[in-house]
């Protein structure tokens, strides 16, 4: 694993991430690239009712200059736990989003949380657009303990596994569960083999469980009891932008209702 791009908010940095990211740049002999968003300009859309309010807003131009003022100081802290960790690291501040997606192609993996303070971008545009995988970190989940593959027998979701296993093929030998929700009654021979010989020589603790019902009342339900120290692996589930205005991604309803890390990625 060559590079690891590290995103942040300048303002609000959540720790968390930067310490999985060392823990894995050490173990991968990585680089660690800290990216510091350009954040939206707070901009108040009728100022002429702020009057009415009676609050004494902080004029704009305090607000930049403490914001800089603490990007600075964040920036500091990154460069200070990298040195004082041993691993190589580089950091870039006011980052577009397109210039993150542009740099995605040359790393290896970003890592995020999984509760970011982007006020101009969201985890969905980072998931569906970055050309290599992503990890988002919740802080409730300071060690990987265990894994858990979301698999429903398409191509993302092997692309997915397979990626993983090349990537962190020293957390193969976890306790690893194969989710399945749903699953079609007669398998295909590709996807019996994949099932029944592929998987089970790259995870060394196997075990496989269906679930039935609905997708996302069972998953989020399964999650919810298992969701300790836990890392879900899943495909990305591509939908179109007219659907996800009616239907939150499965990746979404992972993030917000359940505690667990989430490794995803797509071709």
């Amino acid at each position: 694993m060559k590079k690891i791009l590290v995103v942040f908010n300048g303002i609000n940095v959540p720790w968390h991430i930067l310490n999985f990211a060392i823990d894995i740049a050490k173990k991968h002999l990585s680089q660690i690239d800290g990216l510091f968003l350009r954040d939206q300009e707070i901009i108040y859309p009728f100022p002429n009712d702020l009057s009415f309010t009676e609050v004494d807003f902080t004029p704009r131009g305090t607000i930049t200059e403490e914001d800089a003022i603490l990007e600075s100081q964040n920036i500091t802290t990154f460069e200070n736990m990298c040195k004082t960790a041993g691993v190589n690291y580089q950091v870039e501040k006011d980052v577009l989003f397109e210039e993150l997606i542009q740099k995605s192609s040359e790393a290896e993996l970003i890592v995020a949380d999984t509760t970011p303070d982007f006020r101009k971008y969201s985890l969905n545009d980072i998931l569906k657009d970055a050309h290599c995988a992503v990890y988002l970190v919740s802080i409730n989940t300071p060690a990987v303990e265990k894994i858990i593959l979301l698999y429903d027998g398409s191509a993302s979701s092997k692309f997915a596994i397979e990626k993983f296993t090349g990537l962190f093929s020293e957390w193969t030998n976890l306790p690893t569960t194969l989710l399945s929700i749903n699953p079609p009654s007669n398998i295909d021979e590709e996807n019996n083999a994949y099932l029944q010989t592929w998987i089970p020589q790259h995870f060394s603790m196997l075990n496989k469980i269906e679930l039935h019902g609905n997708l996302k009342t069972e998953l989020v339900s399964f999650l919810k009891e298992n969701e300790t120290n836990v890392l879900v692996v899943m495909g990305a589930f591509g939908r179109s932008a007219i659907s996800r205005l009616f239907h939150r991604s499965l990746s979404n309803v992972i993030l917000e209702e359940t505690k667990v890390s989430l490794f995803t990625t797509h071709k």
